[in-house]
């Protein structure tokens, strides 16, 4: 889906949380594409700090896209 010409490796974390490696030019590229939806759910990506865990992770807030009509 992200069309990566480099590798990247997932785990699964639980909870509905995977954790995703890549180079830094894909996961720039990736987060710069959001938002990202796969099978009608939205996937919602965190980018920690050099100084943050993934545990802080607080999934409170999302971006997405709407269209309107007339």
């Amino acid at each position: 889906m992200w069309r990566s010409v480099h590798e990247f490796e997932i785990r699964n974390l639980g909870f509905n949380t995977v954790l995703l490696f890549s180079n830094e030019a894909n996961a720039l590229k990736i987060m710069a594409q959001q938002p990202w939806s796969f099978d009608k759910y939205l996937i919602v990506l965190y980018k920690p700090t050099d100084s943050a865990f993934v545990e802080d992770a607080k999934f409170d807030h999302a971006c997405f896209w709407i269209q309107i009509h007339n």
